[in-house]
């Protein structure tokens, strides 16, 4: 990662690295302004003021990375179902890169390997509680991902379960794909403001 991506100010010459409205700021000649830019386009010098010219990002569009490996990734934990499918496609329409993982182990075998920005799972996958195991992996990881869990049986003994696990969502099935999605996009939008 670049200093200026970091500090989220860049220069002329540098790529975009999301579409979306940029503030510019001008070494003296004329006050900040917003202009919109695509991923990926190079941040241009300006006639008068060349590269003493900044640009800020403002607001980002979704799912609008350069690359897909910079729009938002979440890990679905689950067995394969109907809902499962169509979250995996409706968050993939949305911009988010998208993994799978049909049980446990694989699961914590790409929580290892690989950082993610969310991780979706229920509360038993494949054994009583694995889900949880998964979440509490998750919560150990730095950079932490968000963590959504649903289950289909909210005992009082499950849900404290989930409370002390300390979970960033949780969700009932049957799972409502929409619900799940704007939640997702609600706590990432809180993460990055």
């Amino acid at each position: 990662m670049t200093e200026s991506a970091r500090n989220n100010r860049f220069s002329p010459g540098e790529l975009s690295p999301r579409s979306g409205v940029y503030r510019i700021f001008h070494a003296t000649h004329r006050s900040m302004h917003d202009a919109a830019m695509l991923a990926g386009e190079r941040f241009p010098r300006c006639r008068i003021c060349g590269n003493a010219v900044r640009f800020e990002l403002l607001a980002a569009t979704r799912g609008s990375a350069s690359t897909e490996s910079q729009n938002p990734s979440v890990l679905i934990a689950s067995h394969e179902t109907r809902a499962t499918y169509r979250l995996r496609s409706l968050l993939s329409e949305m911009g988010y890169s998208v993994s799978f993982a049909a049980d446990a182990a694989t699961a914590r075998e790409q929580l290892q390997q690989m950082s993610c920005d969310a991780i979706i799972t229920p509360l038993d996958l494949g054994r009583s509680g694995s889900g949880l195991e998964i979440a509490r992996l998750a919560k150990e990881l730095n950079p932490r991902p968000l963590v959504l869990v649903y289950t289909s049986d909210p005992t009082t003994d499950a849900m404290r379960e989930i409370l002390s696990t300390r979970v960033d969502y949780c969700a009932l099935e049957p799972l409502n794909v929409r619900e799940v999605s704007s939640a997702l996009e609600t706590l990432i939008a809180r993460r990055l403001s």
